[in-house]
């Protein structure tokens, strides 16, 4: 019946060793070793092709092989009759590892109705579990059970509350009575996180429900933002509806009219912009990490780039009454690369910065990193650490391919050496004297990133500071492609010739400012940039295949 599988599992499988590694898996592994006899070949080739494809230390094609096979043999398994809950949460796990979300989402919501039903029926035991699996998100892999007999059911009701909250994050802000009792019934089991209690205490406020957000608890304790959640706790106290937290009066206004933009434009110390489009789960957090910091003289400046779901109202309502930001709507999807340059284009300030619209920093960001260029005349980039969020993952780790060492005093050793190691671009997201940039032309091209950054350290060196962090959100999949997003057109590929070219006609204005020195011929300067470009990405590509 399914000839077409990959051949049987060698004799001694993967697993007993591999999720040895897994703290969720410790307590269970004795009764999993014990049962090991009976459990299925094509189950046992599944849930190893899975530890292959969720092992970071394995070669990217391999793993994402092992992963379709996984996905694939397990999908066999489901059509055969197998209900086991192992199986449905290691296909959960599969499918959102595919990008196959509303496959994942019918999948846990079965999930939920079946723990529902074991709840209400007030059985005694505990579900079971005598097959090895993984756990549906990747955040209860370190979510340890202590005693199975007693813990098992409410991890695993935690674990399908928690996959249902990040499948779902699309319309907790449209729909958030829906969650809510959820999200209240997930507070009080085993693994819940502060993003659980921050989940709870929006949907709340949003609906007008009280709110007590007391001084010892966890969103104050251990928040990045724990002033602006005791204030949100305080003026819930005497009865502000969640409306009034988020707007004080009314939505903000919207301008439509970049000459009216301009007008309102004075030269600040500081602009941030931030380029929008469709962030509506992550731009509340984006703002609330702006409206917290603590610098004089700044200006936010958000464009929404026509976004078809709520992000627009969402501003609206979290920058009303703070005098800091302005909105701008632009008519059409002009794409995020014109969008990155309107913010820069309109904006007047000494110092000017990007910040994405999923990403988000820490409290005194801005000052600290601006304080840092006023002291030192030889910087032109500051920026904080570099923290990944992942989407779906409460984990935030600090990125280390995102830190360089670009500090060099020779002006061109720092611009070549930018070619040959840029990769992780977080430091594009730097405070920078905005004079830098001011005969820079920008260009739609593949990587248009790397030469605004080549051409910044050309002016100054890099330094990035431990003390704050730039927290740069990162997605498992999204649904337009790079360029897509890039240039809002859909279906486009951008070609990497273009992106050389931009480097050489760039470095050719550079040239004639006269930073590089000893004096070489603009030439034979080119013909070396383009070489190492070359080497860097074709070489690149022939490495990959």
């Amino acid at each position: 019946m399914h000839s077409n599988r990959p051949a049987m599992p060698p004799a001694d499988p993967l697993w007993p060793q591999a999720l040895a590694r897994y703290p969720f898996a410790t307590a269970l592994l004795p009764v999993w070793r014990e049962h090991a006899a009976d459990l299925p070949a094509d189950y046992q080739a599944a849930l190893d092709a899975a530890l292959i494809a969720f092992d970071p230390e394995r070669p990217l094609d391999e793993r994402y092989r092992r992963l379709i096979e996984s996905r694939d043999r397990l999908a066999a398994l489901a059509a055969d009759g197998d209900a086991q809950i192992a199986t449905q949460l290691l296909r959960i796990r599969a499918h959102r590892a595919c990008g196959e979300p509303d496959t994942a989402r019918q999948l846990n919501e079965a999930l939920l109705q079946r723990i529902q039903a074991h709840d209400a029926s007030k059985a005694q035991n505990a579900p079971e579990f005598d097959r090895p699996f993984l756990p549906a998100l990747e955040s209860f892999d370190q979510c340890a059970i202590n005693n199975p007999q007693d813990d098992l059911a409410g991890w695993l009701t935690a674990l399908a509350l928690d996959t249902a909250a990040e499948l779902n994050a699309s319309s907790r802000h449209a729909q958030p009575a829906q969650h809510l009792s959820r999200l209240a019934q997930r507070r009080k089991l085993p693994c819940a996180s502060i993003e659980r209690e921050r989940m709870l205490a929006l949907a709340a406020l949003r609906l007008g429900k009280k709110v007590t957000i007391k001084p010892e608890a966890q969103l104050v304790e251990q928040s990045l933002n724990a002033p602006l959640w005791l204030e949100l706790g305080q003026m819930n106290q005497v009865s502000r509806s969640a409306a009034s937290i988020g707007s004080r009066s009314k939505r903000a206004t919207v301008i439509y009219d970049p000459e009216r933009l301009q007008s309102k434009q004075r030269t600040y110390k500081l602009c941030v912009g931030v380029p929008v489009y469709n962030e509506e789960n992550y731009i509340q957090e984006t703002i609330r990490s702006l409206k917290i910091q603590d610098i004089d003289d700044v200006k936010f400046l958000i464009s929404n780039n026509c976004s078809t779901d709520r992000t627009l109202e969402i501003i609206q309502d979290e920058v009303a009454g703070d005098e800091r930001f302005e909105i701008f709507q632009q008519p059409t999807n002009v794409g995020g690369g014109d969008n990155f340059v309107f913010l820069f284009e309109n904006s007047r300030s000494e110092l000017f910065m990007w910040l994405g619209a999923h990403d988000y920093l820490s409290a005194h960001y801005l000052k600290t990193v601006t304080d840092r260029l006023d002291a030192d005349a030889s910087l032109s980039m500051v920026c904080g650490y570099p923290y990944a969020v992942i989407d779906g993952s409460e984990d935030k780790k600090i990125v280390e391919s995102a830190l360089y060492n670009f500090n060099q005093d020779d002006a061109l050793q720092r611009y070549l050496q930018s070619i040959v190691r840029l990769a992780n671009c977080t430091i594009f997201h730097s405070v920078f004297p905005r004079k830098y940039l001011a005969d820079a032309e920008f260009r739609k091209t593949i990587s248009w990133d790397h030469v605004l950054i080549s051409r910044l350290l050309s002016f100054g060196k890099l330094q990035q500071l431990e003390e704050v962090r730039y927290y740069r959100r990162y997605f498992r999949s999204r649904k337009e492609t790079q360029d897509e997003r890039f240039t809002g057109e859909q279906g486009l590929m951008l070609d990497r010739r273009d992106f050389y070219q931009y480097y050489l006609d760039d470095l050719s204005k550079l040239y004639k400012s006269r930073l590089f020195k000893p004096k070489r011929p603009l030439k034979a300067l080119q013909s070396q940039v383009k070489d190492l470009l070359k080497r860097r990405w074709e070489g690149q590509a022939q490495a990959a295949h």
